[in-house]
C-alpha cells in the first residue's frame, strides 16, 4: 500500500478518508491542518502537523489529497493545489470501488470520484475534482480543473464545465449545455442554457423541477 496525506480534517476531509480506506491501494498517515492541534486523533488518524511543517512532511510522503471541499470559491482551492505542486507533492486519482467510472473516461490528477457517483463514456475530468457521493457525468461531457460537482448533481452529456466551476447538490445541466468557469450554480437548479456571466445561478422558477 502506498502511503498519503490528506491536507485539513473537516467533513470532507472525512469523506476522503473512508474514500482512502475503501481503496485497498493507500494508507492515511495523518491529516495536515492549520486549526486542529498537532497530536490530536480524529477519525482514527493524527493530526501531524500544520503548513509549517509541510516540507518536512512531503520528505516523509509526497502523496497528499486536498481535504478541503465546500468552500465559498474553488479559487483556494485551487491555490492550494498549486502551492502544494510548487513543494513537490504528488496527487493521487482516488476512485470509490461503488463507483461505475468507464474505461473511456480521462481523470486527472488529484481528483476523486466518491461512492455512487457514474462517469460515462468519453468523459474527461481536470485535475483536482471533486465527485462527489452520486454525481453522474454522462457521456463526451468535459470537466474542467478545480470543480465540485456536488452530491446527485447531474451533467447530462456532449456539456462543457470549465475551471473552478461549483455545482450544487441535486443540481442538473441538460444536454449539450456549458458553463463557464468560476461560476456557482445552487443546489436544486435546473440549467437550460449556456452560462458565461461569473455569478451564483440558482435557476428561474420556469426551470425548477415540478
Amino acid at each position: 500500500m502506498k502511503d498519503l496525506w490528506i491536507l485539513g480534517c473537516g467533513g470532507h476531509a472525512l469523506s476522503l478518508t473512508n474514500l482512502v480506506e475503501e481503496s485497498g491501494e493507500w494508507k492515511l498517515l495523518g491529516y495536515i491542518d492549520n486549526k486542529e492541534a498537532e497530536g490530536n486523533v480524529i477519525g482514527g488518524y493524527p493530526v501531524v502537523g500544520n503548513d509549517d511543517g509541510l516540507l518536512k512532511l512531503k520528505n516523509r510522503c509526497n502523496n497528499i489529497l486536498i481535504g478541503l471541499g465546500m468552500t465559498k470559491s474553488n479559487i483556494f482551492r485551487e491555490k492550494i493545489y498549486n502551492k502544494l505542486k510548487n513543494l513537490g507533492f504528488n496527487f493521487p486519482i482516488i476512485i470509490s470501488p461503488k463507483a461505475s467510472v468507464s474505461r473511456s473516461a480521462n481523470i486527472g490528477t488529484g481528483t476523486v470520484v466518491l461512492p455512487f457517483a457514474v462517469v460515462g463514456a468519453g468523459v474527461i475530468i481536470g485535475i483536482n475534482s471533486i465527485i462527489n457521493t452520486g454525481a453522474i457525468v454522462e457521456h463526451s461531457s468535459q470537466i474542467g480543473n478545480h470543480v465540485h460537482l456536488s452530491t446527485g448533481s447531474i451533467v447530462n452529456g456532449d456539456c462543457q464545465i470549465e475551471d473552478r466551476v461549483m455545482f450544487g447538490s441535486g443540481a442538473i445541466l441538460i444536454q449539450g449545455r456549458i458553463i463557464s468557469e468560476d461560476i456557482t450554480i445552487g443546489a436544486g437548479a435546473v440549467v437550460t442554457k449556456n452560462l458565461k456571466e461569473v455569478g451564483v445561478y440558482v435557476g428561474t422558477p420556469a426551470e425548477k423541477r415540478n
